[in-house]
């Protein structure tokens, strides 16, 4: 998440804006983090729910409201539509696709979730339910989320840095920004540019490796040919 602070002097001096990054994991600790929650209570149901979030950059509530209707796995689209308890935070219906690696796990959670309700009348259609009380919604998986936290090593990862995770891995692996504000539910790349699009400090190293420029004394500095981008 970006945060803002503001350095000043005295007199009539311009207030600067400056602006910091939070960190984001690396694929590397997001794996690390996934073996941990499936070790807990939750199991499976969380390991879905991060992937989905890891996977479409969607915000909690949005994931929570999520119901099979929703997912059309012919088409591997997820549709995200304005409902009761979750108008959507810009109000509009949007598609996300659906990565190969989410729609296959999904569909195994889809059987897991058919036996767990399989002759109790299917009281509800959600993806994501109450892991101890099934008749009702999910609205946190808090303690379990805490609990795969620390073991994994990750004390500052917040169930938000999953949105931001996407959308920063998404910019880094080439996908231009006007898709990504559509993923996003943003009306434009205006947000995605200022605010999510903080790179990884191995990527944006990786990128100054590729700067050629010469000097007026005849030396340049050359491109590296190794390090590549993340």
């Amino acid at each position: 998440m970006v945060g803002g602070g503001e350095q000043g002097g005295t007199g009539p001096a311009k207030r600067i804006q400056t602006r910091t990054d939070r960190p984001i994991p690396s694929p590397v600790q997001l794996v690390r983090f996934i073996d941990e929650a499936r070790k807990t209570k939750t199991g499976n149901q969380l390991v879905v729910w991060l992937k989905l979030r890891a996977l479409t950059g969607m915000r909690p509530r949005e994931s929570f409201h999520l119901s099979w209707l929703d997912l059309d796995f012919e088409r591997s689209q997820i549709y995200i539509r304005p409902k009761d308890g979750n108008s959507l935070k810009s109000r509009r219906f949007r598609v996300v696709e659906m990565h190969p690696d989410l729609k296959q796990a999904l569909l195994d959670w889809r059987k897991e979730w058919e036996k767990k309700f399989q002759g109790r009348g299917y009281p509800h259609d959600w993806v994501f339910f109450h892991p101890f009380h099934p008749e009702k919604r999910a609205k946190s998986f808090v303690k379990a989320f805490s609990n795969a936290r620390k073991k994994a090593g990750l004390p500052n990862f917040r169930p938000y840095d999953l949105r931001h995770y996407f959308i920063s891995h998404a910019i880094m692996s080439g996908v231009d920004t006007f898709t990504v504000a559509k993923w996003a539910g943003h009306r434009n790349t205006k947000m995605i540019e200022e605010v999510y699009g903080h790179l990884s400090p191995e990527f944006r190293a990786a990128q100054m490796r590729k700067v050629d420029i010469k000097f007026g004394d005849g030396t340049r500095s050359a491109p590296s040919q190794t390090g590549q981008g993340t």
